[in-house]
């Protein structure tokens, strides 16, 4: 039998094994009540933060835009652990609601940082960074801190997909490539929005080489950051760079007639 076979048929019976635990798990009449109360919770924190909101508005008090958005996480925050405490009192499991609390400060800290941002920089020049970047990094945090509490991600991580070439390709080796390959496109869009909103007018070049720099910034960002998602994917980085620099060469020889284009005008 083939060993690798036999371990990636190992790692899926864990799969399978921490999923069964879970579901008994989640069949606990102890959890089930964890969860009930937890959505409680949150149907409590959501009517108080709109009747306050509400009240405010009613008062010709137009609330900052920092409390409207940090009301409805603080109050869920300070009513999870008034429960927590109270089922402590009574010698009741409150494991659940205590990882819950940890997922609400995180919202809560996102948020905060967010609308700090918004009010110091300006809604239209943070929200390309906001919708791009932060809010994907928080969400895959959460997703990782979830998942993390169910599974063992470094087994189900490493579960083989299928063989390309002598490469084994596991779960973790495609997320990562996938990942990588978007925060590529986003980070050469924000470097390039960058230079053309802040460092290029800060200097004094005319239409035709601004351009030409932000379209050689953003192919330089590309081609660097394609050789980096291929080298996660498990490729030999020295082979992919030496592909690289031969792309390179064709880009800087297709992108010359552009350039020239650029600065006649």
């Amino acid at each position: 039998m083939n060993p690798e076979s036999t371990n990636t048929d190992i790692a899926l019976d864990a799969v399978v094994q921490q999923y069964q635990t879970l579901i008994a798990y989640l069949q606990r009449p102890v959890v089930l009540v964890q969860v009930a109360i937890f959505i409680l919770i949150l149907l409590i924190a959501y009517g108080l933060s709109t009747i306050i909101l509400h009240r405010l508005r009613r008062a010709n008090r137009e609330p900052l835009t920092i409390i409207s958005t940090g009301t409805f996480p603080i109050i869920a925050i300070a009513t999870n652990w008034l429960f927590s405490q109270a089922l402590e009192g009574l010698t009741y499991p409150t494991g659940l609601l205590s990882a819950m609390m940890g997922l609400l400060w995180v919202i809560f800290g996102y948020l905060l940082v967010i609308t700090i941002l918004y009010f110091i920089f300006g809604e239209d020049r943070i929200r390309p960074y906001h919708q791009r970047l932060i809010l994907p990094l928080v969400v895959l945090f959460v997703l990782a801190q979830l998942l993390g509490n169910i599974f063992d991600l470094d087994q189900l991580g490493n579960i083989r997909l299928f063989v390309l070439g002598e490469i084994d390709i596991t779960l973790t080796r495609i997320l990562g490539f996938a990942l990588s390959i978007y925060f590529v496109f986003a980070i050469s869009g924000i470097i390039q929005n960058i230079l053309r909103t802040i460092v290029i007018p800060r200097i004094t070049v005319d239409v035709g080489t601004s351009n030409a720099i932000l379209t050689i910034t953003r192919y330089t960002v590309l081609a660097l950051g394609l050789i980096l998602s291929f080298s996660l994917l498990g490729f030999d980085l020295s082979t992919l760079a030496l592909i690289g620099g031969g792309l390179s060469i064709g880009i800087g020889f297709g992108l010359q007639q552009i350039v020239s284009n650029f600065l006649s005008g």
